[in-house]
């Protein structure tokens, strides 16, 4: 009824996230309320009333699905079902991830625990599976183009749910959702976790005694080399929880008559199955081998004329490159310049300048207290005739700003403000959806689709005629932008979940940074790294996006070639506007390669993908910016 995918969307774009939600509010009349406005919400307690209440509210729609309705379809009532349930599970998760009080926090994990139970085992009921797949003929002539295609979703995953297994199984099925549920909470806790630093590196580096990043700003290469590596070190607790991870992914996939999780998962993606994802990936690499390894051969000089000991880049060298990089505009404007443009409300305000100008909507600026983004409530028609709206939140890590002054005038980075026009471009999907069903509204689709609209709002971000309108200050001085490195990890992610490594990783045969070492090695051969460097322990995505992080990738290529083809002349074009609010509308209502058909004249193929991140990529290879980095860090 709903796919792992979906449920854990909003954990997926959360990230490290840690925030307020906050207790509730006062009304006019002094009343407190709940959080989001549910009066259940007022304590932690109330999470276990919220369940209850979603019970009872699944009971009579189960007997409406059973008897049938002449009022609503089941695809409708299953439909809200879904919903009832999503609107929760959501909430629950939003709260899980940034109430800063540990018991509230603990109380929407246990709500969820307990709604992620009741979800996998309405996933396996098969009555409601009958009934669900029955209704196709016989209400056939009530349904439509979008309740036949959310109809057949719908089947497909109550099949991936092994919904037609014997009775032993579908109990299997749920115990090893259970596992899934239980590996991912326990391994995404160690990713942010501290190292500690021992006395005698302590003194040799005059560090504290804990790291909190892999990136040192020092001058020194050998302290970058040992902070890296020591933060990035193997690690056996999350390698015990990775291993449980897949391992229980694999058992569900094999129960429901997949090869591997890595191939269940590709399902209905725009690659359509593990073999293409593997083939993009690769090919990818192939192709922008060449301007990384020009870039690492400039990178490799400097190195050896500061230190005739280093002839090799390492894994050091490139991360805290990375970081340097984004510390600024395109690497060359100095953020002492940044901080006066750059800015919470310009940001949002220039959003709503692109909002208003592709689709006539009003953004309205409410100004977030704390620190990425939740997606609950998803757009959809109710029984009652009235549209569900979405609910979104936009968490901030923001300091506090001395006597008062406005939030707004925060100053954020650059890599900040790009991920809010990312976050926003989610919210827009959501918002922009017209479908009568939850199922198939905004980012409830394929997950390389829903990442195409939030990275195309990339693309308008770094357009310099849109960045010079959102990045001004308030008497119309505008920054001046002069001169404007994942696959590797994507493969990992999709190779984890395939069959032969999968087995091979689940029985101790190699160890998930032996498999990550393998694939960096033969991508960038020419990169040093530590053996026991095991980057993939601090990896949220592994929970989120099991063998789909290279849902990015397509979506940057396909978000690319929209932008090219609609907005590149003209970032404020209305009427390019509207035909992509016309396709956001559908969410997954209509096939990925249908919609994108509709932007492009046909679907994006593997080789059209390729061609573009590759082109990308050569127009990315900076060499002086790389060469003037690479001498300030030494």
């Amino acid at each position: 009824m709903i796919s792992s995918s979906r449920r854990l969307f909003a954990s997926s774009i959360l990230s490290t996230a840690r925030g307020l939600i906050g207790k509730g509010k006062q009304t006019g009349q002094d009343k407190v309320t709940g959080l989001f406005g549910n009066d259940l919400l007022k304590t932690a307690q109330g999470f276990a009333a919220l369940t209850e209440q979603v019970k009872a509210k699944c009971g009579p729609l189960l007997e409406r699905i059973e008897k049938g309705d002449k009022e609503r379809t089941r695809v409708q009532l299953v439909d809200d079902l879904s919903n009832e349930l999503c609107i929760a599970a959501d909430l629950a998760e939003c709260v899980r991830n940034l109430h800063s009080e540990p018991e509230m926090a603990k109380a929407a994990e246990m709500a969820i625990r307990e709604l992620y139970t009741l979800l996998e085992t309405l996933n396996t009921y098969q009555p409601l599976y009958e009934n669900l797949k029955l209704s196709k003929e016989t209400e056939k002539e009530r349904l439509n183009e979008v309740d036949l295609r959310t109809l057949d979703l719908l089947v497909e995953e109550f099949e991936q749910s092994g919904v037609h297994l014997p009775d032993k199984e579908r109990e299997e099925f749920v115990k090893i959702s259970g596992e899934i549920f239980d590996a991912g909470v326990t391994f995404e806790s160690g990713c942010d976790r501290n190292v500690e630093v021992g006395k005698s590196e302590k003194a040799t580096f005059k560090l504290d005694s804990r790291l909190v990043s892999p990136v040192s700003h020092s001058s020194s290469r050998d302290k970058r080399k040992y902070v890296y590596n020591q933060f990035m070190k193997h690690s056996d607790e999350q390698e015990s929880s990775l291993r449980k991870l897949i391992t229980a992914r694999h058992s569900l996939a094999k129960l429901t008559g997949f090869e591997s999780y890595a191939h269940r998962s590709q399902k209905n993606s725009l690659l359509g199955s593990y073999e293409n994802a593997h083939d993009f990936l690769w090919g990818l690499i192939q192709r922008i081998r060449p301007s990384a390894e020009r870039e690492l051969a400039v990178l490799s000089d400097v190195l050896h004329q500061c230190d005739h000991k280093s002839t090799r880049v390492g894994e050091w060298d490139l991360f805290y490159l990375t970081e340097m990089y984004k510390k600024s505009a395109f690497g060359s404007v100095p953020s002492s310049v940044l901080t006066q443009f750059v800015t919470l409300g310009n940001v949002l305000r220039g959003f709503g300048r692109i909002t208003q100008s592709l689709y006539g909507v009003t953004f309205e600026q409410r100004i977030p207290l704390s620190g990425e983004m939740w997606e609950g409530a998803i757009l959809k028609l109710l029984e009652t005739g009235i549209w569900q709206s979405p609910v979104i939140v936009l968490s901030l890590n923001l300091i506090p700003q001395p006597n008062g002054a406005s939030i707004s005038s925060i100053p954020i980075t650059m890599k900040a403000a790009e991920n809010i026009f990312h976050e926003l471009g989610h919210a827009m999907h959501s918002f922009l959806g017209r479908t009568i069903h939850q199922h198939v509204s905004g980012t409830r689709c394929p997950t390389d689709h829903a990442e195409i609209p939030s990275t195309l709002m990339e693309y308008f971000f770094y357009d310099i005629n849109v960045m010079q309108k959102t990045l001004c200050t308030t008497d119309g001085k505008s920054i001046d932008i002069k001169d404007a490195a994942t696959a590797s990890y994507a493969l990992f992610d999709l190779e984890l979940h395939s069959p032969q490594v999968s087995e091979s990783f689940i029985n101790g045969k190699v160890s998930s940074t032996q498999i990550l070492n393998r694939i960096l090695s033969r991508a960038l051969p020419n990169v040093e790294r530590d053996e026991w460097t095991a980057y993939q322990h601090r990896f949220h995505h592994l929970i989120p996006y099991g063998s789909k992080y290279y849902s990015y990738l397509v979506a940057k290529a396909s978000a690319s070639l929209i932008w090219r083809n609609h907005f590149h002349a003209d970032p404020y074009n209305r009427e390019a506007g509207e035909k992509w609010a016309e396709a956001q509308s559908h969410g997954g209502g209509l096939p990925s390669s249908v919609i994108l058909s509709r932007m492009l004249g046909s679907p994006p193929t593997p080789s059209l993908l390729i061609d573009t991140l590759a082109s990308q990529s050569q127009q990315a290879s900076n060499i002086p910016v790389v060469n003037n980095l690479i001498v300030s860090m030494l």
